[in-house]
């Protein structure tokens, strides 16, 4: 398995669960940048603002794929 972020849980009503997200897919980029820790993600993710577009690389089933997906407030969730 690559280095990454592991997905334990997709919230239903976001952009990620209806792009096709899931549980145990893994993150190992987001626009780019490659993340092997959430500090990782979080530095590349808090430069966005709910309503943006960003590109995760995600990792699944020995398949590497780009994905663009809006994000959300967390309290809207």
């Amino acid at each position: 398995l690559p280095e990454g972020i592991y997905i334990t849980r997709v919230y239903q009503s976001s952009d990620a669960a209806a792009k096709g997200l899931t549980e145990g897919d893994i993150i190992t980029a987001i626009n780019g940048v490659s993340v092997t820790t959430m500090e990782g993600l979080n530095r590349v993710k808090n430069q966005f603002s709910a309503g943006d577009s960003v590109t995760l690389t995600i990792y699944r089933g020995g398949v590497s794929y780009d994905v663009e997906i809006v994000l959300m407030d967390r309290a809207n969730a």
